[in-house]
């Protein structure tokens, strides 16, 4: 991912397939419900990485940094954690 929409698109689907809402994550982030909903749509130009990690924590995340060239896509690493291939 090279953008902040890129992520805000990201942890909005985990979000989603984990079932917690976007006030639960502001919760644990100590923000309000429509900071996460501008950063999931990409309308947001800024977003705190303590605020952000807070919510991946809740989600059962964290960022991994790697070179550029060794990073999987998010279908890579979807694929991974259910057990199966990407395509």
């Amino acid at each position: 991912m090279k953008t902040l929409a890129e992520v805000g698109e990201a942890v909005a689907k985990l979000r989603r397939e984990e079932g917690i809402t976007q006030e639960t994550l502001a919760e644990a982030s100590g923000t309000r419900q429509s900071y996460w909903s501008l950063f999931e749509r990409g309308h947001i130009a800024e977003f705190g990485l303590r605020k952000l990690l807070a919510g991946l924590d809740l989600l059962g995340y964290e960022i991994i940094l790697r070179p550029i060239a060794a990073a999987p896509t998010l279908e890579d690493l979807l694929a991974e954690r259910r057990g199966g291939a990407s395509s």
